[in-house]
């Protein structure tokens, strides 16, 4: 009779053990040593965020809190949560927003705006951030090809024309060079290719909104997984998060 109502006891114990770590809530969660960095989990959506203190505003000017962002699922039976970046993230290809114009001259003109060179023409900066390569399939292919190879470091190119080429479609690559002392979790992001509207066009203005510092530091995730230990404690790279009780 003892040892039935041991096991009994021991089995409603594994149970309710076993549930508490599966019913996994959302809300925001600190890193037990670290508590300027939360991970905040809303209904369908997680973001990892650092509370930078004045020093480090001191060294990131430029850049957000945000240190990933994405969607996470529950897998209760191996008490998971799984976390990806948002697509344009883990693909590292942005839209690009393009305005149309012609000038009298042979010359082509490529005009790149993002907030990356806004932050390094408002500041002067010096130091470089991103390199470019300009991939456009045109109606003289050697033209097209040669220019593949080669890289800007400017965000203003200006390209001689060989006579009767036409532009046809223009799609942007980007290699991050400098990041302000922040990481660069990409080896570089491409654009989505761009339609030519009117092929007498020669000058193009490219702005790609969403190439921002922080979208070059965000962590790439792919169903990355975080333990979930109870409701208010859970297990990510090797640390500990807590349950934020505010």
């Amino acid at each position: 009779m003892f040892i039935r109502l041991f096991l009994f006891s021991l089995f409603t114990l594994l149970v309710i053990s076993s549930s508490a770590q599966g019913n996994f809530e959302a809300g925001e969660f600190e890193q037990m040593n670290f508590k300027s960095q939360k991970l905040i989990f809303k209904k369908d959506s997680f973001k990892l965020i650092n509370k930078h203190d004045s020093f480090d505003l001191a060294i990131y000017p430029c850049c957000g809190e945000v240190m990933a962002y994405g969607t996470w699922k529950n897998d209760e039976k191996f008490r998971l949560l799984k976390l990806t970046s948002t697509q344009s993230v883990l693909s590292s290809i942005l839209p690009i927003n393009v305005i149309e114009d012609k000038f009298d001259s042979d010359s082509l003109i490529l005009i790149l705006s993002n907030p990356i060179e806004q932050h390094h023409s408002k500041f002067n900066e010096e130091s470089r951030f991103l390199k470019y390569r300009i991939y456009l399939e045109t109606t003289n292919y050697t033209f097209s090809h040669k220019l593949k190879l080669r890289t800007f470091e400017t965000n203003v190119i200006r390209l001689k024309l060989p006579k009767e080429t036409t532009v046809e479609s223009i799609r942007i690559f980007i290699e991050p060079i400098n990041n302000r002392g922040r990481p660069i979790n990409t080896i570089g992001i491409e654009t989505f290719e761009y339609q030519v509207l009117d092929q007498n066009s020669n000058k193009f203005i490219i702005n790609i909104p969403e190439l921002t510092f922080e979208f070059i530091s965000v962590k790439r995730l792919d169903d990355d997984f975080v333990k979930v230990i109870n409701k208010n404690k859970i297990e990510w790279d090797g640390n500990i998060y807590i349950r934020s009780k505010n």
